[in-house]
């Protein structure tokens, strides 16, 4: 029997209503802001929604993502957004101009940039010296 494909672990940041930062880990980010908006998820975030998503990264395993959501929640808010800066670059995607002509092909490519998730910034963040990526 083949060997399942293991899901990817995200580490995730939320702002809150109060404008905090929030850090948490997860499979599937969207569901999980569902999860948080919905008064089901963290206390935290519960106490404080609704909650909007600031940035994501994908991380190897759920131990990569739990160290990397210990170091993220270590840092100062400056360095937490800027984090959260380059977290959003790895992300972002040239779309085409609204009304442009695309081919079948082309808006297949965009789509497909649109939900690919990139590695963590600086290639494998050592979480304990996250510090030296920003």
């Amino acid at each position: 029997m083949a060997k399942p494909i293991p899901k990817p672990w995200f580490v995730y940041m939320l702002q809150c209503s109060n404008g905090s930062l929030y850090t948490g880990i997860t499979t599937d980010v969207k569901k999980r802001l569902k999860v948080h908006n919905s008064g089901k998820g963290s206390a935290y975030v519960r106490a404080h929604r609704p909650a909007k998503l600031v940035a994501f990264t994908e991380s190897e395993n759920r131990s990569a993502a739990s160290s990397l959501e210990y170091s993220v929640k270590a840092l100062s808010r400056s360095k937490k957004t800027a984090l959260a800066r380059k977290w959003k670059a790895e992300h972002l995607v040239v779309t085409p101009a609204a009304g442009a002509q695309t081919s079948p092909q082309q808006q297949g490519q965009f789509r497909e940039k649109l939900h690919r998730v990139t590695r963590i910034p600086c290639g494998k963040v050592d979480p304990v010296h996250v510090n030296t990526c920003l």
